[in-house]
């Protein structure tokens, strides 16, 4: 069955998957040092940053720099 899938695949097919898949990103405007918690991230298309299966690891971690609303998450900008 997986072949079968395999072989309707393109690259472009590709793209478009990166375009509707979810990403973890600012849902309100966080200031740096801020904790993060559940309530302040939400899960948007396209895929940017970090997945949401992530969110535990995510979360009590604090913010290195001010983060925009709809901003994505990412390691880079979180404390590790």
């Amino acid at each position: 069955m997986f072949r079968f899938f395999r072989l309707l695949l393109r690259a472009s097919d590709l793209d478009l998957v990166e375009e509707v898949r979810p990403s973890l990103v600012a849902g309100r405007p966080i200031r740096r040092g801020e904790t993060l918690t559940a309530e302040m991230l939400a899960c948007k298309p396209p895929f940017r940053g970090l997945s949401p299966r992530l969110l535990p690891l995510v979360v009590g971690r604090r913010a290195l720099y001010d983060i925009a609303q709809d901003e994505a998450i990412t390691f880079g900008i979180i404390e590790l």
